[in-house]
């Protein structure tokens, strides 16, 4: 009974893959079918051979109309030559046609200058300097014309002047007259630099006079110093000079020394108060500050400018006298800025 059960299983199972086996063969080919896979590829198949067909029918035009180019190319070209061949000639042939009426004329200048052929050759640069030089006779013939008629036309008008005796007796003054216009014009011109000069000097002389103490309508030429005592005057100025110089480092010199007098002095009533051990940097520093003023001839200098200070003083005292009207004394005069030598 297994046996039968099993043997019928079977035969359905080989039944289906059967069925199935003539259904994919139908789909793949079946008599008079249209839509099987061997249909479609069979009309794919003559698609594509149409499409061979006509791409050799036009590989076969492309070729035959290549070669027409070429052939039209080369046909062009040989054209071109022959057509730049007989255009040559046709130039030559018309320059022949030009030139064959001037034949006569060359042979002709040919004889005549065949009796110059022993005379010596130009050298070759006058071939190149001979068209400048035809231009520039041209140049100068033209030129040389305008002048003429230019001085046959001063001719006729000097011809035609009259002359006027009394003018030309004025003419020297007519000259003095056109100078002395052109000296006008100039003056009147630099009139206003000259006044605004003028007031200018004037106010630095009005200046100086008030710094003098001479205030009024002085003459200036009356404050004039003699010569002599303006030397003077400067030899004195620079004895000042110096003993201001020398009064003034002598006053450093002094000034300091107090300075260090006093720092000392606070140094010693500081060390007093705290009964401490003296600074021996700074004793060595006052050692050296009194041993430079030992050693330098301040004193000496100090001396000096005293023992001549009453002459000096009589001998400003004479040079002042000899600057009557004027007023003051030493440092008054100092103060006067003295004018230049141009002054």
């Amino acid at each position: 009974m297994n046996c039968c059960f099993s043997a019928s299983a079977g035969l359905a199972g080989i039944s289906s893959s059967l069925e199935a086996a003539v259904s994919e063969a139908d789909g793949i080919f079946r008599k008079r079918a249209s839509s099987t896979k061997i249909a479609v590829l069979k009309r794919q198949i003559s698609d594509l051979k149409t499409r061979r067909d006509e791409i050799d029918i036009q590989a076969s035009a492309y070729k035959a109309l290549t070669t027409s180019l070429q052939q039209a190319t080369a046909a062009y070209d040989e054209a071109m030559r022959e057509t730049g061949a007989a255009r040559a000639r046709h130039d030559e042939i018309t320059r022949i046609l030009r030139a064959h009426p001037l034949a006569a004329d060359y042979r002709r200048i040919q004889a005549e200058l065949q009796e110059y052929r022993d005379l010596p050759r130009p050298p070759a640069e006058w071939w190149r300097a001979l068209p400048g030089l035809m231009d520039e006779d041209t140049r100068l013939q033209t030129r040389m014309a305008g002048l003429e008629q230019r001085a046959a036309r001063t001719q006729d008008e000097l011809d035609g002047l009259v002359v006027d005796q009394r003018v030309l007796d004025l003419a020297e003054r007519f000259d003095q007259l056109s100078e002395a216009a052109a000296r006008y014009t100039t003056a009147q011109e630099d009139l206003p630099k000259r006044r605004a000069s003028l007031a200018e000097w004037s106010r630095k002389v009005e200046l100086i006079l008030a710094t003098l103490g001479q205030v009024g309508d002085v003459d200036p030429k009356t404050l004039l110093v003699a010569a002599p005592t303006i030397g003077a005057l400067r030899d004195l100025i620079a004895d000042k000079s110096g003993i201001d110089v020398a009064r003034q480092s002598t006053e450093k010199e002094v000034d300091l020394v107090r300075e260090a007098i006093e720092k000392e002095r606070i140094a010693q009533k500081s060390l007093d108060n705290q009964h401490a051990v003296i600074d021996a940097g700074k004793v060595a520093q006052l050692q050296a500050t009194l041993a430079r003023l030992r050693e330098s001839d301040v004193a000496a200098e100090i001396r000096l400018a005293k023992r001549d200070l009453p002459e000096r003083q009589r001998a400003f005292d004479d040079a002042m006298n000899h600057l009557h009207p004027l007023a003051g004394d030493g440092q008054h005069l100092q103060r006067i800025a003295p004018p230049r030598a141009d002054r």
